[in-house]
């Protein structure tokens, strides 16, 4: 998996010490891990964005301003309701062995049939939460579209990572092919109506 290196600072906490750090281009944030005490940071807002805004899983390299180093990962990211932008992150100290539940993008690969016929994907799950252990986290998950027609799907539960349990619904769909506007599926056959039978005329009886 591929390592980002991740310079902050230790920071001052309080709402009024966060404000300023975000007038100065910093995003506040906390690194926490099993069995030590949770240090309050900062890092500026371009390296950030370098973590938050990519297709793969990576485990970061945080190096403080005091010349201690972990290795973590980005476990959550709060954004301005109205900016869309970082406002504040969590990032997440790694054991060595340990299990850990993480977020992983989903990759598609391949095309699908269905497609070439005139069919859209639908990439409905981008990310899934997973549990794996420390040392064999998935840069991204692939999910494998070639054999998808028209009105095909995948869920979850086709998902098969070894070493790596999924924590999403397995009833919830991954991707899909829908067929495009307009598009009808060809009507079956209609049988063929019966000619209406001649009403038999009654029989003439002998005088």
């Amino acid at each position: 998996m591929t390592e980002i290196t991740l310079s902050a600072e230790i920071r001052k906490t309080g709402k009024s010490a966060s404000n300023q750090l975000r007038r100065a281009g910093k995003i506040p944030g906390i690194y926490y891990a099993p069995g030590e005490e949770p240090l309050p940071i900062a890092v500026k807002e371009s390296e950030l964005k370098n973590l938050i805004y990519t297709t793969e899983a990576h485990i970061v390299k945080l190096k403080l301003n005091n010349g201690k180093e972990f290795q973590c990962i980005l476990k959550d990211v709060e954004f301005d309701p109205v900016t869309d932008k970082p406002i504040h992150f969590d990032l997440y100290g790694l054991k060595a062995g340990a299990r850990i539940t993480l977020e992983v993008p989903i990759v598609l690969v391949g095309k699908a049939p269905g497609v070439e016929k005139g069919g859209i994907i639908e990439h409905l799950l981008h990310t899934v939460e997973v549990e794996c252990s420390s040392d064999a986290i998935p840069e991204h998950i692939e999910v494998d579209i070639s054999k998808l027609d028209i009105g095909d799907s995948i869920h979850v539960r086709d998902l098969n990572i070894p070493g790596v349990r999924i924590l999403e619904n397995e009833l919830a769909v991954v991707v899909a092919i829908v067929p495009p506007r307009g598009f009808e599926v060809e009507a079956e056959a209609k049988p063929e109506e019966a000619q209406p039978s001649t009403p038999s005329q009654p029989e003439k009886q002998s005088e």
